[in-house]
């Protein structure tokens, strides 16, 4: 058997000191009901293995042919070496009592609750020298302890809680009496028949419940739980129920305390009343159903026990089977949206809900209870994972797509930018091209234009002059024809009067004009004023239409750029 059983061939002491010198805690089960709960595969997780149980002694082999014959039973071996070096893991890991670990290892019940308190921390809370004192009695029995100096521990305990001397300790501290308690409960180190005794451990472990209740209430439903596995160990089956109970009210979640609750109630021959607590143990913590199936307490309630396993083997196939559905249908919807080519889902994260979908079916095809709370606790976290995953895969693709739309919005901007740069450049070169000068081709129209019209006037002039002298010899020629006929008419023409030149018929006005053309001043501004204002208007014109040529070439270009036609 794994577990003290009370009322066997054995005493509480001889059990402890039986188990000291054993390498392992075995415990038989049958084959039927292991096959229920776990497979070899999966018993070896928790370092337990199976083998073909075999009587330990001949009385025995008959007592249990009828059984055996029956169904068969199986061995299970828990190693003495692997619990040890486990309860600093385990302790570390959830801080509580597992189903593994039997109430031979006195260390658990210390690792396990808050008796190692550092002595500076306590001493924190000490309000008076008395008190402190105390505390340092209580570090000198911890020390003694860890050294297996059970005898030294017990001394300095006794004088934390009752004082020594002038010093008068301190009774109210519930660590002391919970120190106390487990030394006095013994172990598989610890059984010697000097420091062993249950009844002692039963009421240290009531005193440390006593004045940690308020304070510390799951503190107490430790102690209340020790106190029972006490009284049980003494046969007290009403006072063992009682306290674990209590236990039971105050640390409700502690697996342990609802199985010692059933186990004590079993061993009343209550059967029906320990299913309930039994039940509960199981669900918190699965290796109890392994616990209770091998546990003679519940030998004579074996086919409830299976039917209880079965039960919740069922009720765990049917969540592993709808988590598994649930697994599945994530997988595909994530498979969907993956094949849509829209990059919002990873591979990586695919692969995540494949395997675990694998694994899951893995542990559910092996038919157990152990393999279908492993299944939906892969379900479970694959779920999570995939939901992380895909939150992770759904961040990096927004921040992709973030980071396409930023830099798609960067380059529209260094666009628009450059646009905006291009669009000033040609505004500026309009406003330059308004503001530009004559250009050099339209002054030289200007200067080419006066010359040719300093050239032309002067050319001009010339044939004004010509003229003007041929003329003035025509008019002279006429003037001596008149003077003639005159004197002919026997008047002297340079007496006669105008009044009796025109009675005789000769008037001036009937002469050649002395000038056919403008004066030589007149005719030179004439052509030059002419010539001037021709080429300074062509070339004023020529520079304006090429410029606003020009201007309007850039006002298309500025315009088609502001468009983005160009």
């Amino acid at each position: 058997m794994s577990d003290y059983i009370f009322g066997t061939s054995l005493s509480y002491r001889d059990y402890l000191q039986a188990r000291s010198f054993e390498d392992a805690l075995r415990s038989d089960i049958s084959k039927q009901t292991r096959a229920i709960i776990a497979s070899n595969s999966e018993l070896q997780r928790y370092n337990i293995s199976v083998a073909d149980a075999l009587p330990a002694t001949i009385s025995e082999g008959f007592e249990q042919l009828s059984t055996a014959v029956a169904e068969g039973f199986e061995q299970l071996s828990y190693g003495f070496g692997w619990i040890s070096r486990g309860i600093d893991n385990l302790t570390a890991e959830i801080g509580e009592l597992k189903a593994l670990v039997q109430w031979g290892f006195s260390e658990l019940l210390t690792a396990t609750s808050r008796v190692n308190d550092a002595l500076v921390e306590l001493i924190k809370i000490a309000k008076t020298p008395a008190q402190t004192w105390a505390y340092e009695q209580f570090e000198i029995a911890r020390d003694a302890f860890r050294k297996d100096l059970h005898d030294d521990a017990v001394e300095y305990l006794e004088r934390a809680i009752n004082g020594y001397a002038s010093n008068t300790g301190y009774r109210l501290e519930y660590r002391f009496h919970y120190l106390f308690g487990v030394i006095r409960l013994g172990s598989f180190k610890n059984n010697s028949r000097d420091i062993v005794d249950p009844a002692k451990a039963e009421q240290a472990f009531l005193n440390a419940a006593k004045y940690a209740r308020r304070d510390a209430p799951r503190e107490a439903g430790r102690a209340y739980l020790a106190a029972g596995w006490a009284a049980y160990c003494q046969g007290k089956m009403v006072e063992a129920h009682q306290h674990t109970e209590n236990a039971v009210a105050l640390v409700a979640d502690l697996a342990e305390s609802p199985f010692q609750l059933s186990k004590i109630t079993a061993h009343q021959r209550n059967f029906a009343d320990a299913l309930s607590p039994l039940e509960k143990a199981i669900r918190l913590d699965r290796v109890y159903a392994l616990k209770a199936a091998s546990d003679d307490d519940f030998k004579a309630c074996t086919a409830e026990v299976r039917a209880l396993i079965e039960k919740l083997r069922v009720e765990a196939k049917a969540e592993a089977n709808k988590l598994l559905a649930q697994v599945r249908e994530e997988v595909e919807r994530l498979t969907q949206i993956h094949e849509t080519g829209r990059g919002i889902i990873d591979q990586t994260v695919l692969r995540i809900g494949e395997s675990a979908l694998e694994e899951a079916t893995d542990a559910a095809a092996k038919d157990t209870y152990f393999g279908y709370l492993d299944a939906a606790e892969i379900c479970r976290r694959g779920e999570k994972n995939l939901r992380e995953a895909e939150a992770e895969s759904r961040r990096r693709h927004g921040e992709r797509e973030e980071q396409k739309r930023r830099s798609g919005a960067e380059k529209e901007r260094q666009v628009a930018l450059e646009r905006e740069r291009h669009v000033k450049e040609i505004e500026s070169q309009i406003s330059i091209e308004r503001n530009a000068p004559m250009a050099a081709t339209w002054w030289f129209l200007r200067v080419a234009g006066l010359i040719a019209s300093i050239i032309l006037a002067c050319t001009q002039c010339s044939r004004v002059y010509q003229a003007n002298d041929r003329q003035e010899e025509i008019r002279k020629a006429a003037v001596q024809r008149m003077f003639g006929e005159i004197r002919a008419k026997g008047y002297d023409p340079d007496r006669l009067s105008v009044e009796e030149a025109r009675r005789l018929g000769y008037r001036a006005e009937a002469l050649p004009p002395p000038n056919i053309g403008i004066t030589f001043i007149g005719a030179w501004f004439k052509y030059l004023a002419l010539g001037i204002v021709a080429s300074f208007l062509i070339a004023f014109v020529g520079n304006e239409f090429t410029k606003s040529a020009r201007v309007a070439a850039l006002e298309r270009k500025r315009d088609e750029i502001k468009r983005g036609t160009r």
